[in-house]
Parts: C-alpha cells; structure tokens; sequence
C-alpha cells in the first residue's frame, strides 16, 4: 500500500505530470535510477546494475548517483563480502565510458559542446551559494512541496522525542538520504540546472517524508488526511496563473504552463497558414518545427521558414518575423526589429504566455538604409 500512495503522489507533481506533455529524457532516466535503487536494496544486484546503466545512458548526469549504490553496497555486511558484487558496481561506469570513448571518437568532446562551454562563466562563491539555495528550493519548497518538508520537519521531532528516531533510521532510510545529497549536491557544478535535472531527488525525498510521516501518525486516518492535503496542494500548482512573461525564460516549463505555450504556437501557425502562406517568416524554436513539420499538427503544409540569422532584407516580398522570450537564439529576432523597420502584425498570449508577429515594413526599412549609407559618405 505505502509503495501505491508513493507512486500517486509522485504523479501529482507538476514536475512528473509536464513531463508526460514535454517527453525530455528526465522523467525515464529519473524512473530508471529509482527503480534501480529498490532492485540494488532487494540484493539484486545484478538487475539494479543493468536498470542504472539504462539510466546513464538515457542521461549521463544519473551517474552522480552512483555514491548510492556503493554506499548500499558499504552498508551491507554480507553482499560486500563477495567480489562479483562490485563488478555489478562497476558496470554502469564501465558502459559510460564505453559510450563516451565512442562519442568523443566521433565529435571530438565528451561533456559539452566547446562553443556552449564558452558561455559559461567560472563561479564564484555567491553564485555557488544562490545556486544552493535555489536547488534546496526546487528539491523541497517549490510546487508546494513544502508541504511534505513541514511534515516530515515535524515527525523528525516527534520521532526524536518519542525516542523512537535512532531505531528508525535504516539502510533505506540511508539511501533515500544519500539520493537527495548527492542528485541535488551535483547540480551545485552543472551548468545548467532546472527543476527536471533533480526528478530523481524529488522523488527519493517524497518517499523518505512519506515513510516518515507514516512512521509518526499514530492515526492511520491524520496520515491519510495529511497525505489528500499534499495531493490537492500538488494538484493546485499544476497551471497556475501567472503574469505575461517579462524575461527570457529558456527552460521550458515545469507545470502545465507548457501547454499554453503550443496553444500560442497554434493560433500563430493558423493565423500564418491562412493569412500570410506565401510570406517569408523568420524565427528560431519552436516555432521552426511549428512551421516546417507538418505532422507535428501545426500546419497542414509546410511553410517558408528560416532562422533569424539567416535574416535577408527582399523588396519583393512580405516578411514576417517570430518575437517572444522562450528561446536563445530568439534574440537575434528582437535585435532585428533594431535594424529594420517593423509594424505589429499580430500578438498571441495564454496564461502568461505570449509571442508577437511583425512585419517587415520594407520601403521604410529601404529608406533608412539608404539615409545609413549617406550619413556614412
């Protein structure tokens, strides 16, 4: 029964449920790495091994729970006695650098792209320590998980007071402990981080405050109160309503608000499809397989798409240029509006969620170049 109201509530969070719509990789490697762990608890060794090497390779960050699984290994007297165990230990490393030694053959890099790496700036100590708090943030208070943090604070205590805490405190206990260290203590020296890189974390976190709870309710029916609170709270952060977005926001969502950036892909592709078909438009993600794909459902066709960089100034021509905050590159599409002139087309906004069409204005853009190049004589 626990191992039910587990699951259920891990698929209440906003985090889980995105997932199911945004399909990353997070959610399976998150599912691997956890499923591994209860195999490598019930002495399968063997089967946890060959399941965490799936998560690795599903994503590579997953091997920074590999401490978990040698500290499982520690704990237990009897299995770390036997040598064939610590091959199965060893197996997901060894397949890892099998995989890398492959792809570094091919791309000449292991990790990150060197022009991505670029970009990322050496930390110094304040930014280590916004980030750590940011990632104590996403483990135990965003979404309304504080929630369960609160609970499980508080049967800490009781169970302390009762004296009843140290008995509590097993192999299990251990391990759930060690997952939320070390799949949230990682991301401390990541470059990228959001709320999906810590799935594994969160779900480890959610089963040690359940069991906790479950442990300090001496009342079966307050567990079970506390535990339709946690759902209904979890379930009230699903889309939230927020305001328009006022900053580049590149990673995608974490809670159903993804949704309401395809219905505002939706309404513009229909809108180009129908009105501006012949035109030449502009922009960058997503609206690049919006346009181009059509069986992604957007378009029925696809249409004349290119990337802003590629952006060429054509008299003859209507041009339509994608402006909106959720993608990198999306910045060489503002920085155009700079450089030619621009007449608002279009605006399309859900939930907060908003992007805007113009259109080339090419005779004024025509005259300004040429006032540019005599000014320049």
């Amino acid at each position: 029964m626990f191992g039910l109201l587990s699951a259920l509530i891990v698929g209440a969070i906003p985090v889980v449920l995105s997932e199911y719509g945004v399909i990353y990789v997070d959610l399976p490697a998150a599912a691997f790495s956890i499923t591994a762990i209860a195999a490598w608890l019930h002495k399968r060794y063997f089967i946890g091994a060959l399941i965490f090497s799936l998560a690795v390779i599903t994503k590579i960050p997953s091997i920074s729970l590999w401490p978990v699984f040698a500290l499982a290994l520690y704990l237990d007297k009897d299995a770390r006695k036997s040598w064939q165990n610590y091959l199965y230990l060893v197996l997901p490393i060894a397949i890892l650098g099998v995989w890398l030694g492959y792809h570094y053959s091919v791309k000449k890099w292991l990790f990150i792209r060197p022009d991505v790496m670029e970009m990322y700036q050496q930390r110094s100590l304040s930014i280590f320590t916004e980030r750590m708090y940011y990632i104590f943030q996403l483990l135990f208070v965003r979404q309304n998980r504080w929630i369960l943090l609160i609970g499980m604070l508080g049967s800490l205590g009781y169970l302390w007071q009762k004296k009843r805490l140290i008995p509590t405190i097993t192999t299990p206990i251990i391990i759930l402990l060690a997952t939320v260290a070390f799949g949230g203590g990682f991301y401390l020296f990541s470059p990228e981080l959001g709320s999906r890189y810590v799935m594994a974390p969160i779900v480890a976190f959610i089963i040690l405050a359940l069991f906790l709870l479950q442990k300090s309710f001496v009342n079966t029916t307050y567990f079970i109160g506390f535990y339709l609170l946690s759902i209904a709270l979890f379930i009230s952060a699903w889309h939230p309503h927020i305001k328009p977005t006022e900053v580049y926001e590149y990673a995608p969502p974490d809670n159903m608000a993804y949704q309401d950036i395809i219905k505002i892909g939706q309404q513009s592709a229909r809108f180009l499809e129908l009105s501006y078909s012949e035109a030449k438009i502009y922009g960058d993600w997503p609206e690049n397989y919006q346009l181009l794909q059509p069986y992604q459902g957007y378009v029925s066709q696809a249409l004349n798409f290119d990337s802003c960089k590629n952006f060429t100034l054509e008299m003859d021509k209507t041009q339509i240029v994608y402006v909106h905050p959720y993608s990198p590159a999306q910045q060489l599409c503002r920085r155009l509006m700079d450089l030619v002139a621009m007449k608002p087309l279009n605006r399309f906004e859900s939930n907060g969620k908003w992007l805007e069409l113009y259109m080339i204005d090419a005779s004024a853009t025509a005259r300004l170049l040429q006032d540019q190049q005599e000014k320049n004589k």
